[in-house]
């Protein structure tokens, strides 16, 4: 389903035409690190930290990776 648009429609807002100040966080227009945002902090984490569980658990022979191979 389409919409057919006249010639009188109102142009649509684009980030091209704004003002870069209107686009920015607070955090960043201070030029603050973004990696001192909490969330950022844990969505870091969050990729990680299982990777990190993964391999202490081979490392301790917790997780055996030779299962099944003969």
């Amino acid at each position: 389903m389409t919409a057919n648009r006249g010639p009188d429609d109102k142009k649509t807002l684009t980030r091209e035409e704004e003002p870069e100040q209107y686009w920015q966080t607070a955090s960043e227009k201070k030029g603050e690190n973004p990696l001192k945002d909490p969330l950022a902090i844990i969505g870091i984490v969050s990729i990680f930290l299982p990777f990190i569980i993964l391999a202490i658990a081979i490392a301790t022979g917790v997780v055996d990776v030779n299962a099944g191979r003969g």
